[in-house]
């Protein structure tokens, strides 16, 4: 396990950007939202190691899952209470009622 503290429960992933390039990498641009600063601490972790162990992790996963090349930036944001606005967690797809089909 990577991290040696707790993983905040409080992270969102989102896919901020995706551009499939024919003559080069995939091109992804991730980030994290957290509630608090300490939360991002930890994700990072100390000189950057954690991100850049998560970071290499998720890449070659994605590249495992597209059958291609991958370009991963990840940034970590704070976005104080995010999960008590109601637009951001309806946004993000926690809200609402789950429909029958």
């Amino acid at each position: 396990m990577q991290y040696r503290n707790e993983i905040p429960y409080a992270c969102q992933v989102n896919v901020v950007n995706y551009k499939a390039r024919p003559n080069a990498k995939e091109y992804i641009q991730v980030e994290i939202l957290v509630e608090k600063n300490t939360q991002k601490i930890i994700l990072i972790g100390r000189e950057g190691k954690a991100l850049k162990l998560l970071a290499t992790a998720a890449r070659l996963d994605v590249e495992d899952f597209l059958q291609k090349k991958v370009y991963l930036e990840i940034e970590v944001k704070v976005r104080a209470n995010w999960r008590q606005d109601e637009g951001l967690f309806n946004h993000y797809g926690y809200g609402g009622q789950i429909r029958v089909i």
